[in-house]
């Protein structure tokens, strides 16, 4: 099971819902000009796993090319600001692209307390790891949720690309999928397999 759901938040901005068989995650837009990521934990957070990874596979292929574009164009050291225009960054100044991941810790708080976000390429799938903050002396509470700042981020100008696949994402319709030919192979090749 891959699915979006896309409804309008308090600020009547786009947010998403994905499901996988693993668990869910939200992308969505807040009124301080920043995209957060955020892992839907259904357990009390402070009794759950210190990491959750889920899978994103070409059952859903619309939602799996935005995460081919978002893990190459920071790979390939290019941010894009729509899908032909772009600019390249210096190799060395990638601080993102590790180990051919893209670790990510969210904007939020100091790097040693703060969540992170991975994203891995495994075969024909995108491993998504969400792992846990560290609380800290002050009291801050204990989150999954990952932010891109759009002004003083750690990792500019690579927030762009997160930017530019919200938008894209903006472009889908869940209630109007039409299966592409990718969904359909992949579908056959996991009946295969189970049978």
């Amino acid at each position: 099971m891959q699915e979006v759901e896309r409804y309008k938040n308090g600020w009547d901005y786009d947010t998403f819902v994905i499901k996988t068989d693993s668990g869910s995650f939200e992308i969505l837009f807040a009124p301080n000009g920043d995209l957060y990521w955020r892992y839907l934990s259904e357990k009390n957070i402070l009794n759950d796993k210190q990491k959750q990874e889920l899978t994103i596979t070409k059952e859903n292929y619309v939602v799996y090319e935005l995460f081919y574009k978002l893990y190459e164009s920071i790979k390939n050291n290019k941010v894009f600001y729509d899908d032909e225009d772009y600019f390249e960054v210096n190799e060395r100044e990638n601080k993102l692209f590790k180990n051919n991941m893209i670790e990510w810790y969210s904007d939020e708080l100091p790097i040693d307390i703060t969540s992170k976000l991975t994203i891995r390429k495994e075969n024909e799938t995108f491993k998504v790891i969400f792992q846990k903050s560290k609380k800290s002396q002050d009291g801050i509470s204990l989150t999954y949720t990952i932010r891109f700042r759009n002004s003083g981020s750690k990792y500019e100008p690579f927030n762009i690309s997160f930017m530019h696949m919200y938008n894209e994402l903006k472009e889908y319709d869940p209630n109007c999928h039409q299966m592409h030919i990718e969904e359909y192979l992949y579908k056959q090749k996991i009946l295969k397999k189970e049978n």
